[in-house]
């Protein structure tokens, strides 16, 4: 619904798209939603499915993703600062595994991810992230 509702008509408008959801986070909360391990054979077959759903337009990869690396008790503690109720994944356990998923698709797909430290300030990541989206091309 978010890329058929959202996505796909800002594309089709030429508009630019920043979001916060996309094919790649599938990967990693893709496997904690199937067992609760990281495991790279499953991370596989989860870009493989994705790869073939794509095909058909259940999927877009981005041109470039942003990646913020930030430190897991770093996001544990501004999570417990939200006034939000809290979702599924918000557990340090599971984002320590999605964390690793998320370095194994930065290993395995290095060119597809422009890294940022989202340990700093929320300016200082503003700022790296303005630069970053201006070095896309």
């Amino acid at each position: 619904m978010h890329h058929a509702e959202l996505i796909e008509p800002a594309l089709k408008a030429g508009k630019i798209v920043i979001s916060d959801r996309c094919f790649w986070s599938a990967v990693p909360y893709g496997v904690l939603d199937i067992q609760e391990d990281f495991d790279d054979n499953t991370a596989k077959y989860i870009l493989v499915s994705q790869s073939i759903l794509s095909m058909y337009h259940q999927f877009i990869a981005p041109d470039k993703t942003i990646y913020l690396d930030v430190p897991v008790a770093r996001a544990m503690d501004r999570l417990s600062k939200k006034p939000h109720e809290k979702e599924i994944y918000e557990e340090t356990k599971k984002i320590l595994k999605a964390k690793e998923g998320y370095e194994w698709l930065l290993k395995e797909f290095p060119k597809e991810f422009t890294v940022v430290d989202g340990g700093k300030s929320v300016d200082r990541v503003f700022d790296d992230i303005i630069e970053a989206l201006s070095r896309i091309k």
